[in-house]
């Protein structure tokens, strides 16, 4: 006789076949250790009695149950709160996510269950109001960035709306402490300074200099570039993939990040005296660091102040606007901005505001000033 126990809806059933004839049995017991040893033990006579098989399970159960030491019941029943398993938990919920901020996301809660162990706090039951604020405190000495501090405290936060879910918390005591935002500081490169640059530099890193302040791309979408994404008849660039500092490939920042932008002559011109091979090869061979590094001894080699390799990105939209081009496209179609609100947040004081007469037609209106009140007298 072949004999099966499964699950269906968090239910057991039983499944047998003998001599040619199959029986199911739905027993209405929950899924459990004790229970699946009760299907196994009772087997036959569920099949035959079902019903003076489970007027055995009270008694089986707490018999199985008193066989348990009071700590390893204890520690059964404590496991679901542990806050390290109810990580585990989210993350498997959060199968959809991409590779690198599913990785974000682990970090975020090994850095959580870091600061918990120190406090000896592994229960989420015992994360209190009090606790969120001393770790939101913790991550402000750590001199972290404002989103990153931000993004790490999201983390807790859906672990705890997870343990509220489930019944695990009657309440979720998370709260979002008030942080001042970090200035956005950046020291655009004017066109002189970009044209000495890209004058003094050779090789690989000038022929990344030359797209990167005449595109406004991203430091991982310029280095994400490869052979396929250009179009020389059309003038254009494909923005499909962002590289991270790790090397791996991964979508855009955002959706409008996705994004194709035009050609400048500068920039086909120097893509196409470069060596070409294979639509599916890197353009930029080195690494991030790589181009950091020599960005940097270049800085220094002609006396300028040290800035970030990004900041070529800004450099192109405050060259640009400075020069008249239009917001709409040096934001949004460029630099892959959302809506214009972003572009003129950071970049409004680059645009230049020209000296004019304002509404000078009104001084050609004709509103009778000149004819005599004929009500002067009356008053």
């Amino acid at each position: 006789m072949n004999k099966r126990i499964f699950t269906r809806g968090g239910r057991l059933y039983l499944d047998c076949q003998e001599n040619g004839t199959r029986k199911r049995v739905a027993t209405g017991l929950k899924d459990s250790a004790d229970n699946r040893y009760f299907c196994k033990k009772y087997f036959t006579l569920l099949l035959k009695d079902k019903e003076k098989a489970l007027s055995y399970h009270k008694d089986f159960v707490n018999a199985f149950f008193d066989k348990k030491t009071n700590k390893e019941r204890q520690s059964a029943k404590e496991l679901k709160f542990d806050i390290e398993r109810l990580a585990k938990c989210v993350l498997s919920e959060k199968s959809e996510l991409k590779k690198f901020t599913r990785k974000h996301l682990e970090n975020a809660f090994s850095k959580l269950i870091d600061f918990c162990d120190k406090k000896g706090v592994n229960d989420v039951r015992k994360i209190t109001r009090e606790l969120v604020g001393e770790y939101a405190n913790f991550l402000r000495a750590c001199e972290l960035k404002t989103n990153t501090r931000r993004n790490l405290l999201f983390a807790l936060k859906a672990l705890l709306d997870f343990a509220l879910q489930n019944d695990f918390i009657a309440k979720n005591p998370f709260f979002m402490p008030k942080m001042r935002n970090d200035e956005t500081k950046f020291e655009p490169f004017s066109l002189d300074e970009a044209q000495m640059l890209i004058k003094a530099a050779s090789g690989e890193l000038k022929s990344y200099l030359i797209v990167a302040f005449f595109t406004g791309a991203r430091t991982g979408e310029i280095l994400g570039l490869k052979w396929g994404d250009i179009d020389f008849e059309k003038d254009e660039i494909r923005i499909l993939r962002t590289k991270h500092p790790s090397g791996f490939c991964d979508s855009p920042k955002t959706r409008s990040s996705l994004r194709a932008i035009d050609m400048l002559a500068p920039v086909k011109c120097e893509l196409q005296g470069l060596k070409f091979s294979d639509d599916d090869e890197f353009i930029f061979k080195k690494s991030r660091a790589w181009f950091e590094g020599k960005f940097f001894e270049l800085l220094k080699s002609l006396n300028l102040e040290k800035r970030r390799l990004y900041d070529t990105r800004s450099s192109f939209a405050s060259i640009m606007l400075s020069k008249g081009e239009e917001p709409m496209w040096v934001g949004c179609k460029m630099m892959g901005h959302s809506n214009l609100n972003t572009t003129y947040k950071a970049y409004a004081k680059y645009i230049p505001k020209p000296i004019s007469t304002r509404a000078s037609f009104v001084n050609e209106l004709d509103l009778g000033v000149d004819e005599p009140n004929l009500f002067e007298n009356l008053a």
